[in-house]
């Protein structure tokens, strides 16, 4: 997570990943700490949970913009 916190990545694929709720912290660091993200993918995963909404407030926030 770190490496990609300091990347200059502007796509992230991480469907089907079998990522669930205790995923969300990390991916929420993620998205507050990488500038140049653009495009990600999290689409079937199981991404609900206590958790879930702080992820939705860092992707509320982030320059993302593209979401699947």
């Amino acid at each position: 997570m770190e490496a990609l916190t300091t990347s200059r990545i502007e796509k992230l694929q991480l469907s089907y990943d079998h990522l669930t709720d205790s995923s969300c912290p990390l991916l929420e660091s993620l998205i507050r700490n990488t500038q140049t993200l653009r495009r990600l993918n999290l689409s079937k995963n199981n991404l609900e949970g206590p958790h879930f909404s702080d992820l939705i407030n860092a992707l509320t926030t982030s320059r993302i913009e593209e979401l699947q």
